[in-house]
């Protein structure tokens, strides 16, 4: 009562010869590098836009509590959706065209650049505190500099204005 080759139909056990085989015939006459170069490309024009994208959003958040405040649900309600599950409504708006391949990166890239950069400007997208919250940790007192602001906010050293704390 083994599961030998002789209880499966030859439709589905495939010998590696076959599998070797069919890989060189994509690779001389299907032209897979030149289909895999396009993908690469795709992947990294959507990961490019997701990072600037997340950046900016990240920043433009964490400069302003008010649109922090007022776009944190509907950014979360993005965040926690599957992202392949847009791929559907993305080729249905767009066509089946580059754009919806590289939208789904761009997605998939987003959140978590956008939320670093935000958790960087010393606010967290979860909670709606103002910064600077001393019972809270944020990221200067996590790298030992207790004294200082993020390097984003308008009051660090770099800025040239003193914050009003001091």
């Amino acid at each position: 009562m083994g599961a030998g080759p002789a209880r499966y139909p030859r439709l589905h056990r495939t010998a590696g010869h076959l599998v070797w085989d069919e890989f060189r015939n994509m690779l001389v006459h299907d032209r897979l590098v030149f289909h895999t170069a396009i993908t690469a490309m795709q992947v990294g024009i959507g990961f490019v836009l997701g990072v600037l994208l997340g950046v900016l959003c990240g920043f433009a958040l964490g400069m302003s509590p008010t649109a922090e405040f007022v776009l944190s649900p509907y950014i979360l309600a993005l965040q926690i959706a599957p992202k392949v599950a847009f791929a559907p409504l993305f080729i249905i708006w767009f066509g089946y065209t580059v754009y919806p391949k590289i939208l789904v990166c761009v997605l998939i890239v987003f959140f978590p650049v956008m939320i670093n950069v935000l958790g960087a400007c010393g606010r967290s997208i979860r909670t709606s505190c103002a910064w600077p919250n001393r019972s809270q940790p944020t990221a200067c007192r996590s790298s030992g500099r207790s004294n200082f602001p993020p390097p984003c906010h308008p009051c660090s050293p770099a800025s040239g204005s003193r914050p009003p704390w001091r």
